[in-house]
C-alpha cells in the first residue's frame, strides 16, 4: 500500500511504502494535542481539533508522547494515549530531573518507567 506524509501545513512532503502490520505508530510532540482533556487550550497546538481525527482514523496509531505542560498530564480518547511527560526544569539537577523509559509488550501495552520526578505508569491496550 502507498501512502503520502504531509507536513503540518498540509503540503505532501514524500511517498512513502508501508505494509499492514500489528507495529503501533506513536507521535512525539513538544505542544499537547489533547486539547479535549481540559488542559489549556495555549499549551495545545493551534491546530489540534484538525490533527485528532487524522490519527483517530489511522488504527495504527497507539499513543501521543507530548511536553509543555509541566505539571504532566494523561488523556485517553479513541483508543488513543495522550501522556504528558512531567517537566523536567522546575529547579536544579538531578533532583528535579524527569524522564523515562517507555516499552511496548507484544500485546500493545505501554509501561512507562519513570525516573526522579516522572512516575511509573501503565497504559492499556484498548481497542
Amino acid at each position: 500500500m502507498d501512502r503520502c506524509i504531509y507536513s503540518g501545513t498540509g503540503k505532501r512532503l514524500a511517498p512513502e511504502r508501508t505494509y499492514r502490520t500489528r507495529l503501533s505508530g506513536h507521535n512525539f510532540t513538544h505542544q499537547l494535542l489533547d486539547s479535549f482533556s481540559g488542559v489549556e487550550k495555549e499549551l495545545c497546538i493551534h491546530n489540534a481539533a484538525e490533527i485528532l481525527p487524522v490519527l483517530e482514523k489511522n488504527a495504527n496509531v497507539l499513543a501521543v508522547f507530548q511536553g509543555h505542560h509541566h505539571p504532566g498530564n494523561y488523556s485517553f480518547r479513541n483508543g488513543i494515549h495522550y501522556w504528558t511527560m512531567k517537566a523536567m526544569i522546575e529547579g536544579s539537577l538531578p533532583e528535579n530531573n524527569s524522564y523515562a523509559i517507555v516499552e511496548i509488550d507484544p500485546e500493545l501495552n505501554i509501561a512507562i518507567d519513570g525516573y526522579y520526578n516522572c512516575e511509573d505508569l501503565d497504559l492499556l491496550y484498548k481497542r
